[in-house]
C-alpha cells in the first residue's frame, strides 16, 4: 500500500484513523463533516486498496452494532534519528506512530566526527530490522532532528554552536545526504526542536492545541513553535533565538552582541559554573569528583541527593529561564508549553523554579490559560518521534510544515 496512491478524499479518511483511536463510520462523518455516501465510498475504497481495516464493532445503543475501522499500522514503517550533543535517539515506528524498537546511543557528536556517528545509525537501523523482521522495502523513510539548524531544502546543516564555539565537523554538512546513503533510505530533517513540536502537536499532549511550544532544554536552548497549524520558522532556520533573549540588560556580552542572553544564566555550563563558583568561596557538595571533571550527570546525582548548593543553582536558572519564558508567552502566547530535553526531563528543581517564578508574575490565571508539561509526551524520545513524524507528515503534504 503507498500512501502516495490515495485520492483526496481518502487521505482525508486515511489521517484521522491515523491521529485517532478506531473510529466508527459515523464518528468519521461528523469529524469530516461528510454525508453517509461519500464516507461510505471512501471506507470502501480504502479497505479494498488494504489501506483500512475492519478492527471489530462498537457496542450498540440500540439496533446493529456499528463496525470500527483503523488504518493497517504494520503496512509501512518509519525511522525517526535525533542526533543531540551528547547523544543520539533512534525510534522504529508504524503508520500509527507507535514505537515498535528505540533505542539511545550514548555518542557525544559534539566531539564525534559524522562519519563514526552515521556509522552507528546505520548498524542500529539494520539490528532493528533484523529484530522484527521486516525487510527494508517496507520502510517509507527516515527522519531526522537535528541539534541545530539545517535547511529543509538542501539538507545541509548551518552553523552548529557548543555555546560560543563552533562544532566544525558538523557545520556546513550535506547530512541528509551522507545519511540516506548510510541508509539507503530517503532522509527528510528539520532541527530536534521543531520534530518535537511535531510530535506533540499531532500525537501527544498537544493534539486539539491551537499554539503548542516545546522547549528543547539541553546544553543550550531551542524552541520549536506551531502557530495555528504552522510551525513558526525563521527567516534563515536559525532555532536559538530564544537563547538569546535578555534578562541582564547590563549582563555578561554574549557572542551575539547582546547583554545578558538567557542562556549565559540558564544553561548547563552556567549552572556548572555558579556550582564551581560556590565551591570556591567555600560551599559543601555532594558532588563525587574534582570540579574540573563535572558533567551534567553529576549534578543530577548530587540534585538527587538534595545537594543544597547544587539545588541551588539549579533553582537560580529556572528563575532566569521563567523570566526569558514570561516574555515569550506574552509575545507568542502559546496554550500548551512543553520543557524537554535534559535539563527538564531529569530535573524537577529547574522544571518547578520556572513555574513558581511564572506564577508569582503572572498569577494563577496563567496556569488556567496555559498548560505546562516537564518532558514530552514519549519522554526523551519524544524529538525522534517527531522526526518519524517528519516523513508521513511530508508524505500526505500537511501544511502544517509549509
Amino acid at each position: 500500500m503507498n500512501i502516495m496512491e490515495l485520492s483526496g478524499d481518502e487521505l482525508r479518511v486515511y489521517n484521522v484513523l491515523q491521529k485517532n483511536p478506531p473510529e466508527t463510520k459515523k464518528a468519521l462523518e461528523a469529524k469530516l463533516g461528510w454525508t453517509p455516501s461519500t464516507t461510505n465510498r471512501a471506507i470502501q475504497s480504502l479497505l479494498q486498496k488494504g489501506a483500512i481495516l475492519e478492527t471489530g464493532l462498537k457496542e450498540s445503543s440500540g439496533g446493529r452494532r456499528p463496525s470500527v475501522f483503523d488504518i493497517q499500522a504494520g503496512a509501512g514503517f518509519l525511522l525517526g534519528i535525533h542526533i543531540s550533543y551528547g547523544f543520539v535517539s533512534l525510534v522504529l515506528c508504524d503508520l500509527k506512530l507507535q514505537v515498535l524498537e528505540q533505542e539511545t546511543l550514548l555518542l557525544p557528536p559534539a566531539r564525534d566526527v559524522p562519519d563514526t556517528v552515521l556509522q552507528s545509525i546505520a548498524e542500529t537501523f539494520r539490528s532493528f530490522l533484523t529484530r522484527r523482521s521486516i525487510p527494508k522495502e517496507a520502510v517509507l523513510g527516515a527522519g531526522l532532528g537535528m541539534f541545530g539548524p539545517v535547511n529543509r531544502e538542501t539538507g545541509i546543516t548551518g552553523l552548529l554552536m557548543d555555546y560560543d564555539q563552533p562544532i566544525a565537523p558538523w557545520s556546513g554538512i550535506p547530512i541528509c545526504s551522507m545519511l540516506e546513503e548510510a541508509l539507503d533510505l530517503p532522509v527528510s530533517a528539520d532541527s530536534a526542536c521543531n520534530t518535537a513540536a511535531l510530535a506533540e502537536y499531532c500525537y501527544g499532549a498537544g493534539r486539539g492545541s491551537r499554539n503548542t511550544s516545546f522547549f528543547l532544554c539541553d546544553i543550550g536552548f531551542t524552541v520549536g513553535q506551531i502557530s495555528s497549524g504552522r510551525i513558526l520558522r525563521h527567516w534563515d532556520d536559525r532555532d536559538d533565538g530564544f537563547a538569546h533573549n535578555s534578562v541582564d540588560l547590563n549582563g555578561e556580552l554574549c557572542r551575539c552582541g547582546k547583554r545578558g542572553c538567557v542562556h549565559l544564566y540558564a544553561s548547563v555550563r552556567a549552572i556548572n559554573r555558579r556550582i564551581r563558583q560556590q565551591v570556591m568561596a567555600g560551599a559543601s557538595t555532594r558532588i563525587p569528583v574534582p570540579m574540573e571533571q563535572v558533567n551534567f550527570g553529576h549534578i543530577l546525582q548530587a540534585a538527587g541527593q538534595n545537594d543544597r548548593t547544587v539545588v541551588a543553582a539549579l533553582e537560580e536558572a529556572g528563575s532566569y529561564f521563567g523570566s526569558a519564558l514570561s516574555d515569550y508567552l506574552n509575545l507568542l502566547s502559546p496554550d500548551l508549553v512543553v520543557l524537554g530535553g535534559t535539563m527538564a526531563d531529569e530535573n524537577a528543581f529547574f522544571y518547578d523554579s520556572v513555574l513558581n517564578y511564572l506564577a508569582r508574575c503572572h498569577g494563577e490565571a496563567l496556569f488556567r490559560r496555559v498548560r505546562f508539561l516537564r518532558s514530552g509526551s514519549f519522554g526523551r524520545m519524544t524529538a525522534a518521534v517527531g522526526a518519524a513524524a517528519l516523513v508521513y507528515e511530508k508524505h500526505v503534504g500537511n501544511p502544517i510544515l509549509d
